[in-house]
């Protein structure tokens, strides 16, 4: 008689979760992810770790002369509210060179590191902002990303006048073979 009940219950149950009205909100979330250090930027910043191709130019069978440096690739991505997209932006990057170095383990997630380039970069637009895919050569690791001036389609520059506003750390998750 137990295993009879218990065997129309699994049954049922079923039917009873169909039932239940499901709420659906129409209003669009908006999630940016990475992490934004200053909190008075009013661009949203997200930058992703790249991927190396692994790639060496040859000629003619033979090994070019001049090697690729290694280096870090990052895709940064910006939302803004402007009405007119951002089209180029003077960004500082800060991280870790080929240089030697021994890191306590407690500190690695501090450590803004000995290597700092500033980069003037073009955006493409995409549908929910814009992005750019930057290469660093001669950096091991990213730590930060720092806008320092945004220009706009319309031809407006917005110089960013704190130092570390608008800064962001690239996610911690790097993509293995594009996947």
């Amino acid at each position: 008689m137990k295993s009879l009940a218990t065997v129309l219950a699994l049954l049922v149950s079923p039917l009873t979760l169909a039932a239940q009205n499901v709420v659906k909100n129409d209003q669009p979330v908006v999630v940016i992810s990475g992490s934004v250090l200053g909190n008075n930027c009013p661009i949203g910043m997200h930058a992703s770790q790249g991927v190396w191709d692994h790639t060496i130019r040859v000629r003619q069978g033979q090994q070019e002369q001049m090697m690729q440096p290694f280096g870090q690739r990052i895709f940064l991505s910006l939302v803004d509210q402007n009405p007119a997209p951002i089209i180029s932006a003077t960004v500082k990057v800060r991280g870790l060179t080929g240089k030697n170095r021994m890191l306590q383990t407690e500190s690695v997630g501090s450590v803004n590191g000995d290597g700092m380039k500033v980069m003037r970069i073009t955006f493409v637009q995409k549908q929910d902002g814009v992005f750019s895919d930057l290469y660093v050569p001669g950096f091991t690791s990213v730590s930060s990303i720092e806008l320092l001036e945004v220009s706009y389609e319309d031809g407006k520059v917005w110089k960013i006048g704190d130092s570390g506003v608008c800064r962001v750390k690239p996610d911690g998750m790097m993509l293995i073979a594009n996947h």
